[in-house]
Formats: structure tokens, C-alpha cells, sequence
């Protein structure tokens, strides 16, 4: 990696996430866009940013809606073979808004310590697929509570 420019260190990526179900849909999705620094072959340090986007409560119910924002900062580390260990914290406003100004409103945004192990894979040449199990340790703390396992997959370039 020494050879190679900051620039040509940079890896982008986007990740999606979905909500657990009340039914047969789920009822929000976060997606996600991040830029990471590759440090080294075996780690990297990244931020990114995240839109929640509710999708209603049903088949009979289907409605777009702005759900939250979110900040985040990772690290990835390898493990073995295709396997990385990932942690990182995030900070989310997760109530639905409908102007910017609504999200001054800091008792609305709620942080996540993330710690989870990541199996990566080709997808092409310049496509690599990534799919994340990820713990938050903070999961207890917030209010309203958050989800304390969360799975995302996405793709880096």
C-alpha cells in the first residue's frame, strides 16, 4: 500500500439495513453511504452518513416517509481469510421529520456502540460485497430502546 496515493487508499461503499417486522414488511430501511481509509492490507477507518426511511406499517398501508438521519464512524479489521472483525459508533436521530430544523431537537438523537464480525466478498473486479452481524452495546440505554442485533449488507467500490 505504500505506493498507492490517499486517494487511491480510499475505498467507497453503501450498506443497507432494514428494521425487524411487525409483519409481513418491514417497516423502516437505512440506507447508508461511507468512504473508508485503508491503512493497512489488513485494516481500515471510515464515516459515513444514514437516511431511515419508513416504508409504512403493511401491505394495505405502504407510505414513504422521512424516518431519521444518522452519523457514523467504523473500523474494520481482518480476522482470517475473507472474515473482519467491525466496530464503530453512530450517532441517529430516529423520529420521523418534516424540516430540517426539527433536528436541533437533541433529546430526539440516540448513539450506538457497534462491535460484530463482517465477511467480505467479490462481487466483480471493482465491486466487493460486504455482509455485517453487529451488536450495539448501547442497545439497553436509549429511549426508546433500540434494536440490539442488527444485520446489514452493502457493497464497497
Amino acid at each position: 500500500l505504500r505506493s498507492k496515493t490517499f486517494l487511491q487508499r480510499l475505498e467507497f461503499g453503501a450498506n443497507v439495513q432494514f428494521a425487524r417486522p411487525n409483519g409481513p414488511l418491514p417497516q423502516t430501511s437505512n440506507w447508508a453511504a461511507q468512504a473508508a481509509y485503508k491503512f493497512s492490507k489488513k485494516g481500515s477507518l471510515g464515516i459515513g452518513a444514514m437516511y431511515s426511511m419508513g416504508m409504512g406499517s403493511g401491505l394495505n398501508n405502504i407510505r414513504i416517509t422521512h424516518n431519521g438521519i444518522g452519523f457514523r464512524s467504523f473500523a474494520d479489521f481482518k480476522l482470517k481469510g475473507s472474515f473482519f472483525i467491525n466496530g464503530g459508533f453512530e450517532q441517529n436521530y430516529n423520529a420521523a421529520f418534516n424540516r430540517i430544523t426539527e433536528l436541533n431537537n437533541l433529546n430526539r438523537w440516540t448513539g450506538s456502540a457497534l462491535l460484530g464480525i463482517s465477511k467480505k466478498y467479490n462481487v466483480s473486479k471493482k465491486l466487493k460485497g460486504n455482509l455485517m452481524l453487529l451488536y450495539d452495546l448501547m442497545h439497553r440505554v436509549n429511549v426508546p430502546a433500540t434494536q440490539a442485533i442488527l444485520f446489514r449488507f452493502g457493497y464497497n467500490f
